[in-house]
């Protein structure tokens, strides 16, 4: 007699059930939808927190001849937007330069008093000269770029004789 004949086909096992997904899958999908979240939320306030930046920036390119007033102007808006108003609406002139250096990092504080020496001075002068002009757009775009968003920490910015004026 043939042995062979005494065999059975060869049986499968039973199919893996796909539910329930063990527990560390669970965890993982978990962890992703959070870091998704979490990034998601994180992008917001990170453009939230540069729409006015991006705009100014803009503004400037778009606008290369723009004079000191408009400038100041300009970065006022700016700084309004980013600080509280009580810090910020009173001044003009040169403690507006100051607070405006006070914010930024200490790297390019030096270099944006040299491009901007004289202009917060003369800013309410008649314009005798274009590069005045052209500093102070460097400056503007200076600050614009190294001093926004402005870090958690409090600015230390000098004060002095607030008599709750408007400028």
């Amino acid at each position: 007699m043939d042995p062979l004949v005494k065999l059975k086909d060869i049986q499968l096992p039973d199919a893996i059930p796909t539910y329930p997904i063990a527990i560390g899958w669970w965890l993982l999908l978990l962890i992703i939808g959070i870091t998704l979240v979490l990034s998601f939320k994180y992008l917001k306030r990170y453009r939230a927190s540069h729409k006015i930046k991006k705009q100014a920036l803009t503004q400037l390119r778009k606008a290369p001849q723009m004079s000191n007033a408009e400038l100041v102007a300009l970065l006022k808006w700016v700084c309004l937007h980013y600080f509280p108003r009580s810090q910020v609406a009173y001044l003009y002139g040169i403690q507006f330069q100051q607070f405006l250096m006070s914010v930024m990092p200490d790297k390019q504080q030096a270099a944006f008093e040299q491009h901007c020496a004289t202009a917060f001075n003369e800013l309410y002068q008649l314009p005798n000269q274009q590069a005045q002009t052209t500093t102070l757009h460097a400056a503007a775009k200076l600050w614009l770029t190294t001093a926004l968003p402005p870090s958690s920490k409090p600015a230390h910015i000098a004060t002095n004789e607030h008599q709750g004026g408007v400028a």
